[in-house]
């Protein structure tokens, strides 16, 4: 049986109802979805139409920039496309530790459609400011082209947090990666268990914990970057994938 007309069918209303709503039910549930779509990894990339396709594209904040802000608390993610939301009501609004109070540099690339929809195509916090040379690399990112397979395993985004000690750890997330701690950490997939140690937690799970306490358009960052790989698929699957 082919999978990937159903698989793809459910990505595509998943990802249409968490971009109009923003519902917490539909959120878990595309996260779920694109849990299977990175449990389908082996069978997309030995269809025939993805042998040798690098119609997946990536982005990663430039070095000058990443290493500038060494030592620092900052989220950098950009994308060569935009993500596409409904719910923000064209409201480009940041919340988070730093963000309120004016203690950091914030903001997006965005397109304000008349629809009332926005276009985002980066999202950026950095604690405290940023020197003026580098201020147009912010939102910026060096973009690279893959097959299904190397876009799934590639850096979806950068950022460094402070940790008990205080101490800032830099870190750079796939998009596979960040898909399964999403699904098993958040209730996606598998219940959470309230009684599991922190000690025994996945390495990436503080640095997702932490990026959930901020959002961008209404949305908090990891599925933010969720909503956009599942549009990514959807943009370039029923032109490569074996449908029938």
């Amino acid at each position: 049986m082919n999978p990937f007309p159903i698989q793809l069918e459910r990505l595509r209303r998943h990802s249409e109802q968490a971009a109009n709503t923003y519902d917490h039910i539909s959120l878990l549930d595309l996260s779920h979805t694109l849990r299977i779509w990175a449990d389908l990894r082996s069978q997309v990339q030995h269809a025939p139409e993805l042998t040798t396709t690098l119609a997946f594209k990536s982005s990663v904040p430039a070095k000058k920039l990443v290493r500038a802000l060494r030592g620092g608390t900052y989220i950098l993610f950009s994308m060569p496309s935009a993500v596409h939301t409904v719910a923000s009501n064209h409201q480009l609004l940041f919340t988070g530790d730093g963000i309120t109070g004016g203690n950091g540099t914030v903001g997006a690339t965005a397109k304000f459609n008349q629809d009332g929809s926005l276009d985002i195509s980066a999202y950026y916090y950095v604690k405290g400011e940023v020197e003026p040379s580098l201020r147009s690399l912010l939102g910026e990112g060096q973009v690279s082209k893959g097959n299904y397979s190397q876009w799934l395993g590639s850096e979806v985004i950068r950022l460094s947090y402070p940790g008990v000690d205080g101490q800032c750890t830099p870190v750079g997330i796939s998009r596979e990666n960040l898909i399964r701690r999403m699904a098993n950490t958040f209730n996606a997939s598998h219940p959470r268990d309230p009684d599991v140690s922190e000690n025994t937690q996945h390495v990436l799970d503080p640095a997702i914990q932490f990026m959930m306490r901020y959002t961008v358009a209404g949305l908090p960052v990891p599925y933010f970057i969720l909503l956009k790989a599942a549009q990514d698929i959807i943009a370039v699957a029923p032109k490569l994938l074996p449908l029938r």
